[in-house]
């Protein structure tokens, strides 16, 4: 056994910096696990800081053993831990090909547990108070630091910038991965759809055409809890530097408020249309009776001119000298005569002109 090293340099730096993986391994595990908790990729990973802390534990745990029997129970453990890290390693690397990710993630990914597999072997051949004791320390700290660096690759939804954003934004958003499941839908799209976590979107496209109505402007209404409320859609799709789709953002914006103002406007706008047609109608009325009056006056003047010519033309007949000025008085009977047909004439245009009009 070798109990006596360890409050040595070397067990007092081994046990600090297991210290160091369980303390900040609590930390990062419970930190995503509050978000990450339904990914199953989160629990894989979760496995691959987790075994690797034990590891690390049971090894200077063989440096503290009292006993014959506890150190064999700390050397079962340690042989336990260090396979279960490289099997669970391993694992993450098949769930990141299985699912796609970029040839990066992959490869990144690929050196640690290859790094893994042989350290945990070099570890499980030799005894404590060696420089392979820090192997799992170091392995934690490597696996850590590929998680922490891509993150946001891995786990879009620790990104503290979209979380905001849905958080502080009026309209409803949804967010799908490349896979089409939804990731993230904001606070307030519970109002208008009963989404769950990981739905696809085929199965959102058919809850949408079922509870909505789509007009021609794109503008969809949906019914919430405060009444019927209007939306304009817009999809945008994020891509990688290599044009590869990301994620897919889809935003309602809420145009309850425009629409009902254009419902408004277009009301006016036809009480306004309906009011010109009425004027246009008063105008032709009183064009009409502004050209009967006309014709009134007309016929007024021609019955006082023609009836003057008349009376005149009586008072030729009854003088006494009447037989000497037949001629003129038959002259005269025709300039009467054509003087009624040329105001007849004009009282006809004027009153085909009216009829025009009307």
């Amino acid at each position: 056994m070798f109990a006596e090293k360890a409050y040595s340099t070397h067990g007092l730096f081994l046990m600090a910096t297991t210290i160091f993986c369980v303390l900040s391994g609590a930390v990062l595990l419970s930190y995503a696990g509050i978000k990450l908790y339904k990914r199953p990729l989160y629990w894989l990973a979760a496995g691959s800081l987790f075994f690797p802390i034990v590891f690390a534990t049971a090894r200077y745990l063989l440096l503290t053993a009292p006993t014959q029997t506890i150190f064999d129970t700390c050397l079962k453990l340690q042989t336990f831990a260090g396979i279960a890290s490289v099997i669970a390693s391993f694992t993450v690397l098949i769930a990141l090909i299985t699912q796609k990710y970029s040839a990066i993630l992959v490869f990144g990914m690929a050196v640690p547990v290859f790094l893994s597999a042989v350290g945990s072997v070099a570890v499980l051949q030799t005894d404590p108070v060696a420089i392979t004791d820090f192997f799992p320390v170091a392995s934690f700290v490597l696996f850590s630091g590929y998680y922490c660096w891509f993150s946001q690759k891995l786990f879009p939804e620790l990104s503290t910038a979209p979380e905001a954003l849905l958080n502080e934004s009026n309209d409803i958003v949804f967010v799908f991965d490349e896979r089409g499941r939804l990731m993230r839908a904001s606070p307030n799209s519970s109002e208008v759809l009963r989404v769950r976590e990981n739905m696809m979107r085929e199965e959102f496209d058919a809850m949408l055409n079922d509870s909505a109505i789509l007009y021609e402007d794109n503008t969809l209404s949906l019914t919430t809890v405060s009444g019927i409320k209007y939306y304009q859609s817009s999809e945008t799709t994020v891509k990688k530097k290599g044009n590869t789709p990301l994620a897919t953002v889809l935003m309602f914006s809420d145009v309850t408020e425009i629409t009902a103002l254009k419902a408004q406007l277009n009301k006016k706008n036809e009480e306004l249309e309906a009011l010109n047609t009425q004027l246009d109608r008063y105008i032709k009325i009183s064009e009409r009776l502004e050209a009967e009056e006309q014709k009134e006056m007309a016929v007024l003047e021609l019955k006082r001119a023609i009836g003057h010519r008349i009376e005149e033309l009586t008072q030729g007949i009854e003088a006494a000298d009447a037989p000497q000025n037949l001629t003129g008085l038959i002259e005269a009977c025709r300039d009467i005569m054509a003087g009624v047909r040329q105001a007849v004439f004009r009282l006809a245009n004027k009153e085909d002109g009216g009829r025009k009009d009307d």
